[in-house]
């Protein structure tokens, strides 16, 4: 097996080459698996290795921030990781109806805000450290502790500064407008990475995490199963399937593409030495997975913002209203997983409060209407709103009306809600130029799909001359 990696021109690169003959070895303790490992932990350590396999091999420069943290680990030190919270206090001060506020520190360092004429009145607590506000009443000298000139400071941190991880079953808030599938896959790579980046420099790794640990590895795996936990709740697939999705995002990520929503530079280094690098990055990480979500999940598509910036009219691309899984066509693609989503969600309201559990899912290749929730409102609701509405005429001639809402409400779940399946985005309309068919793959599901039987060259002949316009047909001979 080494004299291979040694002779493999694939392999050749240095730190390839090393890479592989560690894994052979079994040289990497954090990377390593055993009969006495539970299967979710060889989940996470396959997935680790094939991260610092892309990461390695990968040309695209996206990678970049992502091979330092897992091979590189002390060019790290001061970057700002991706996903981490950032400190919006600045930008909140200039948000609009928040001009008259005056912000003041606590003696522990929290900031607090007072409205109106901006004087203390009152002794508060902050609710995490019970760190007290001293307040004075009126014209007293304010709030023991720094003035509002202090709160201008930025106090985004870097390195890793999420804690423990989240217990199980706790949401997860994105931030800076990602998409909430691609914000958990950032930080599952961003997790991945650290993992990989514990096996070769641990102790730079563990500078990272603040505040720091002493098993880098069951806290970053810890991570790791947490972020797989929010992605099947996203995606709404089993495990197996959710594993699928992140090694398929991998893959992709070692081709060498560039966006596609209009950044021609890519606006950040390799260290994300700023917050606004890190921000850029997340950016462009995001354009790349976004196209790639081709995989079945039950979650909305997020399109780019060039995409949502114009109004449609008689002048756009015809492509735009063709569902295809890259390029215009995307929009009509996010548009029919948008109206899915929604039907899934007013389903799973309906269940919630439903005795009955009658649950099934359908793909969206198979709907039909009888599947989907769909109503006209003059047909349908407005006679059923009227035959639950009673008329009285009070004194004065005047005319009352009374809503028996509890039967509209039933009989609008009975007659429109209940009963109907949970859609998913397997067999997605999808729209395949001629160029691109393949047409052997067609003739194949054909086959599987009807009975075939060979037919002989008398059969054929036969059938041949009982056509009606066999006569204009010229029959070479067999």
């Amino acid at each position: 097996m080494k004299e291979f990696i040694e002779e493999s021109k694939i392999l050749s690169a240095p730190d390839i080459g090393c890479f592989a003959k560690s894994l052979v070895d079994n040289a990497l303790p954090l990377l390593r698996t055993s009969s006495a490992h539970s299967s979710l932990e060889g989940t996470v350590t396959e997935m680790a290795v094939h991260a610092a396999i892309i990461f390695l091999c990968g040309q695209n420069r996206v990678l970049a921030p992502l091979r330092n943290l897992a091979f590189e680990p002390a060019n790290m030190a001061n970057a700002f990781l991706p996903t981490m919270p950032e400190d919006l206090l600045v930008q909140a001060r200039k948000w609009t109806g928040l001009e008259g506020v005056h912000w003041y520190n606590c003696p522990n360092g929290h900031p607090c805000s007072v409205g109106e004429c901006g004087k203390p009145m009152e002794q508060s607590f902050w609710i995490s450290s019970r760190g007290h506000f001293l307040y004075q009443f009126k014209q007293g000298p304010g709030v023991v502790g720094q003035p509002e000139g202090s709160i201008n400071e930025d106090r985004t941190q870097t390195g890793h500064v999420l804690g423990d991880p989240q217990l199980s079953g706790e949401a997860v808030a994105c931030d800076r407008g990602l998409s909430p599938v691609v914000f958990i896959l950032t930080r599952l790579l961003t997790h991945l990475a650290m993992l990989v980046g514990a096996t070769q420099n641990p102790q730079a790794l563990i500078r990272i995490i603040k505040p720091q640990v002493q098993d880098p590895q069951g806290f970053l795996q810890q991570h790791i199963q947490r972020n797989l936990e929010h992605l099947n709740k996203m995606l709404g697939r089993s495990a197996d399937e959710t594993t699928r999705v992140v090694h398929l995002i991998l893959r992709c990520l070692l081709q060498e593409r560039h966006p596609t929503f209009g950044q021609g530079v890519l606006n950040f280094n390799a260290e994300l030495s700023t917050k606004a690098f890190r921000n850029n990055w997340e950016k462009h990480l995001e354009a790349l997975i976004l196209p790639e979500l081709e995989v079945s999940w039950d979650g909305e598509i997020k399109l780019p913002k060039d995409y949502c910036s114009s109004d449609l009219d008689l002048d756009v691309e015809f492509e735009v209203i063709l569902p295809r899984r890259r390029g215009l066509g995307l929009c009509a693609t996010a548009l029919v997983s948008y109206l899915i989503s929604l039907h899934n969600q007013m389903v799973n309201t309906v269940q919630k409060f439903s005795t009955e559990n009658s649950s099934y899912s359908v793909d969206t290749s198979e709907v039909t209407d009888l599947h989907v929730i769909h109503y006209d409102v003059e047909r349908d609701l407005i006679p059923l709103i009227v035959s639950n509405c009673q008329y009285q005429v009070q004194q004065g001639g005047e005319t009352s009306q009374e809503f028996d809402l509890e039967k509209i409400q039933r009989q609008i779940s009975s007659r429109f809600l209940q009963g109907k399946p949970r859609l998913t985005l397997q067999g997605i309309p999808t729209l395949v130029y001629r160029h691109d068919w393949n047409y052997e793959h067609l003739f194949t599901t054909i086959k599987n799909k009807t009975a075939q039987v060979l037919l002989t060259a008398l059969v054929l002949l036969r059938e041949a001359l009982s056509t009606p316009d066999s006569s204009s047909l010229i029959l070479c001979p067999l």
